[in-house]
């Protein structure tokens, strides 16, 4: 399995995807592409390195791949809540506003569902953190 993660190009605000790394003190994403019949080409694309987030091999309730960083809500009657994807070593959590949830306790890593829905991200609707405080 390799590891995912998106991240905003340097110069614009466009989200790219793909396989992260740093050199010389750049960060960067590579984007694979891959069409049936023709040679894959890479891209190393420049990207802010504040803005990159790894996916965590889960999808919301649309079908939407969820990476750090993504902000997510999840409605369930007393167990409702609204929080960011977040990173601790090696361990991803969800961080709320008064306390942290763990993904276990929201999604089935068997089939890689999950009840959460991403709302936006922390770097394109922090609005969103503002409203549920």
């Amino acid at each position: 399995m390799k590891i995912k993660f998106r991240g905003k190009r340097l110069r614009s605000s466009e989200w790219v995807h793909g396989f992260y790394y740093e050199e010389r003190g750049f960060s960067y994403i590579t984007v694979v592409t891959d069409k049936p019949g023709e040679i894959p080409t890479h891209l190393n694309v420049p990207v802010r390195p504040k803005t990159v987030g790894q996916y965590i091999e889960l999808k919301d309730v649309n079908d939407r791949k969820i990476f750090e960083g993504d902000i997510v809500k999840h409605a369930e009657g007393e167990y409702s809540f609204i929080g960011v994807i977040t990173k601790d070593r090696y361990v991803f959590y969800i961080k709320g506003n008064t306390d942290n949830f763990d993904l276990e306790d929201v999604s089935n890593a068997v089939d890689g569902t999950t009840s959460l829905q991403v709302i936006g991200n922390i770097h394109d609707n922090p609005e969103y953190l503002e409203v549920s405080e």
